[in-house]
């Protein structure tokens, strides 16, 4: 079961034109198969309104399979935020850099649990 582990408010200085954040953490707290993931919203207030700014962009992630001893295959990711000096529909836009890790542990000849970690892959920024 995928439960919230924690609601926070989120207070970086987005300049987008946001009056505040939310960050969820939701998790599965498995042995085989744990999944993490931190949820961005950002929000505006226009008058009597709230405004949906950004919606759910996950921004730290993580996730595989084990045989809740040692041998299995993981991955995570975490994703950078920085303004964007262009602006669309009165908000700057957001460029979003994300880099993903991967992870393939097994035991050794030794029996002790190894990890064989995969090269980190960056994606080309892209706005959001």
């Amino acid at each position: 079961m995928i439960v919230i582990d924690k609601v926070e408010f989120d207070t970086g200085r987005y300049a987008l034109a946001p009056d505040f954040g939310l960050r969820l953490e939701m998790a599965h707290h498995s042995l085989t198969a744990p999944f993490t993931e931190t949820d961005l919203r950002l929000y505006a207030i226009a008058g009597d309104t709230l405004r949906v700014v950004l919606d759910g962009l996950v921004v730290v992630g993580s996730g595989g399979d084990s045989d809740a001893s040692c041998a299995g295959s993981f991955h995570s990711s975490q994703v950078s935020l920085a303004m964007s000096p262009a602006r669309h529909h009165g908000y700057h836009d957001i460029i979003a850099v994300e880099r993903t890790d991967t992870d393939n542990p097994s035991p050794d000849q030794n029996g002790e649990c190894e990890s064989h970690p995969g090269k980190p892959v960056t994606d080309v920024p892209a706005a959001l």
